[in-house]
């Protein structure tokens, strides 16, 4: 059998999704209660008035000269978020494989000793035409 030695090379793939949200917030309210009476003359007069404000809604509210004028401010809000996912994805690419082959023990004895000879008749045919 022979030994094999595979060689690969690996690379790492990031992808960034980028994704919005959606945050919901809870809902806010208030309240305004006034009470009017009409005079002998037919005129409306405001008796009473209570206002009961949210977490982010706050309101006033005048009187004046007939005219009922009632404001309500609400905080702004501004969320915004943005985030990116990232996945991770690891490739192996360049798959190599190599033969391995390792010679027996025999064989590079019996190569020396042919390495030997020949070295050794080359001496004796340099030596026999000096």
């Amino acid at each position: 059998m022979r030994p094999r030695l595979v060689q690969s090379d690996t690379v790492r793939v990031v992808t960034e999704v980028p994704k919005d949200s959606i945050v919901f917030l809870p809902a806010d309210s208030s309240v305004l209660k006034a009470w009017f009476e009409c005079d002998s003359l037919n005129h409306v007069i405001m008796t009473g008035m209570e206002t009961a404000s949210g977490d982010k809604v706050t309101q006033s509210a005048t009187f004046d000269s007939g005219v009922w004028i009632v404001k309500a401010h609400v905080d702004s809000l501004s969320i915004y978020l943005k985030w990116k996912e990232r996945h991770e994805k690891i490739k192996v690419t360049n798959t190599v494989e190599k033969v391995i082959v390792k010679k027996p023990a025999w064989l590079l004895w019996l190569a020396g000793i042919g390495t030997g000879a020949i070295l050794i008749l080359i001496i004796l045919i340099i030596l026999k035409f000096k």
